[in-house]
């Protein structure tokens, strides 16, 4: 991707509306940076087990340079999808999703989902990892490896769904590997 294209270029990463199961409208699009504020709002509303699974540390809020990295993203080698509920004003950030590439391995990259509390069990975690899936592949992206604590069992359980395996890495960490399989389902239409 040219580095100075924008994500709206890309056909795959242009936003859409969705309804979650109980009829939630939920807008999907690439993470910008000015979502610094969704990401913050975000991660006040996760309880402490989620940010310690999340971040494997007791982080309560995210400093300006966690902010800075997570929403100022070149769309190549990091690319994040953020959900936001559209129903109100403002709309509220209740997922998000990344993958990092690996400097070493081009073709390896680090997905990490994160949907706040109120939200998981209702399939958007696995919708996101899905469009993950099908973005980094189109972007020479073939596997994706991530490193988990042990005790993560919704981590466990999504990544299991893609066929990963796991190696213990000792401290209560696992390390979970998979290959990108082809295209996942669409999302449904809003």
């Amino acid at each position: 991707m040219d580095r100075s294209a924008t994500p709206a270029d890309i056909p795959s990463r242009q936003p859409r509306e969705i309804r979650l199961a109980d009829g939630t409208p939920v807008l999907l699009r690439p993470v910008l940076p000015e979502d610094k504020e969704y990401l913050q709002s975000g991660m006040a509303r996760l309880s402490p087990d989620s940010r310690y699974w999340r971040f494997m540390a007791p982080l309560s809020k995210l400093s300006p340079e966690w902010l800075r990295y997570l929403t100022e993203i070149d769309y190549h080698n990091h690319f994040a999808l953020g959900a936001l509920v559209i129903n109100q004003t403002p709309p509220l950030g209740i997922a998000i999703a990344r993958y990092v590439r690996d400097p070493n391995h081009p073709t390896v990259a680090e997905p990490a989902v994160t949907v706040v509390d109120d939200y998981q069990g209702h399939g958007l975690g696995s919708l996101l990892l899905g469009l993950l899936i099908d973005d980094a592949r189109a972007h020479g992206i073939i596997r994706f490896r991530a490193f988990l604590l042990a005790e993560n069992g919704a981590m466990k359980r999504l990544f299991l769904k893609q066929g990963a395996h796991f190696t213990n890495q000792g401290d209560g960490i696992l390390s979970a590997e998979f290959p990108l399989r082809e295209k996942q389902q669409e999302p449904p239409a809003g």
